[in-house]
């Protein structure tokens, strides 16, 4: 994919993300790509692909680590949908087994819990697959964000340790 590099972490973990779509109940119709994108704490890059929308399809395109056509994506992580009546795709957050939490799936404004083939079936919008990452945003699990706060942790006190014995040491040859 063009431009986008993975070079951060979405601010909501895979776990937060389900958690703040179970809360949400309602949304403006025609906006899953900014609904979704809210549930992982990411900004829209734009229209990535130049169609004049900042859409659900600009955030597959932009994706850095897709999984085309994967029916089974964890709970957590977006999942995206061709087409659609201006051709804008779909986005939804996977629940996990096969269920997805959707705009405007109990109506129009509505949040629903429904299957993973629901707008496929209803709407007619071809499932495009999902994808570990929005805009270059890795989105992690809960174990994972815990280990990399850990590994920053223990980098910085490795560069601390470095400065104190460069310290020791300059004092030591200034002794001598």
């Amino acid at each position: 994919m063009r431009g986008i590099t993975v070079t951060r972490f979405a601010p909501r973990t895979r776990e937060k993300a389900v958690e703040a779509a179970l809360a949400s109940f309602v949304n403006t119709p025609r906006y899953c790509a900014r609904w979704t994108r809210s549930q992982f704490g990411v900004v829209a890059l734009g229209d990535y692909d130049g169609d004049r929308a900042a859409d659900a399809e600009d955030m597959w395109k932009a994706a850095t680590l897709p999984h085309p056509g994967d029916l089974e994506p964890p709970a957590g992580v977006p999942v995206f949908y061709g087409g659609g009546s201006s051709d804008n795709g779909h986005a939804a957050v996977s629940l996990g087994g096969g269920m997805i939490r959707s705009t405007d799936a109990r109506g129009a404004g509505r949040v629903g819990t429904v299957s993973l083939d629901f707008p496929t079936r209803e709407w007619g919008m071809p499932y495009l697959g999902w994808s570990e990452d929005l805009y270059g945003h890795v989105i992690q699990s809960e174990e994972r964000a815990r280990l990399e706060r850990w590994r920053a942790n223990l980098r910085s006190k490795r560069s601390k340790i470095s400065r104190r014995l460069r310290d020791l040491r300059r004092r030591l040859n200034t002794h001598k």
